[in-house]
């Protein structure tokens, strides 16, 4: 199975694709790393600059819910990927850990819930496509979303 199919991503190795990988450790101060990468991405596509904000707030939110604190203490890294094709781009979330999702929590981290409820609200609403599904192979979840870059026209 190609590495594109694993991280469920629209075209695989196409022509005039950019697909970059990024494997961060799941800590808070890592983020910006996530952030600079899809932003670069993104202004390589001449993004307008709304579209730049909604996703490099997407990108935080997204890296953040997968890295919160779990029952199980994970403390592995985050894999993200990336797919630039023309107009959108493609973001990819996946991580060993507990998963995304207040479904994941541990049942008396009450705040935790509400931020990661949260936290997947801002993104589903920042981006025109957003899926969370369990991975296929392991433990943890793949968080999925696309953000139109600027007008295809």
């Amino acid at each position: 199975m190609s590495e594109a199919v694993a991280f469920g991503l629209r075209g695989g190795e196409r022509s005039g694709v950019r697909l970059v990988r990024l494997r961060i450790p799941a800590k808070p101060e890592y983020v910006a790393v996530a952030r600079l990468a899809a932003a670069g991405l993104a202004e390589m596509s001449n993004a307008t600059d709304e579209a730049l904000v909604d996703l490099r707030l997407a990108v935080t939110e997204a890296v953040l819910d997968s890295i919160r604190p779990s029952c199980v203490g994970y403390t592995g890294d985050v894999q993200l990927a990336f797919e630039l094709d023309g107009t959108w781009l493609e973001v990819v979330v996946t991580g060993d850990g507990a998963g995304f999702g207040e479904e994941h929590l541990c049942p008396a981290d009450r705040d935790e819930r509400m931020e990661s409820t949260t936290r997947l609200a801002v993104i589903q609403a920042l981006t025109e496509e957003f899926e969370i599904a369990p991975q296929s192979s392991s433990y943890g979840s793949r968080l999925r979303f696309v953000k139109h870059l600027r007008d295809p026209h």
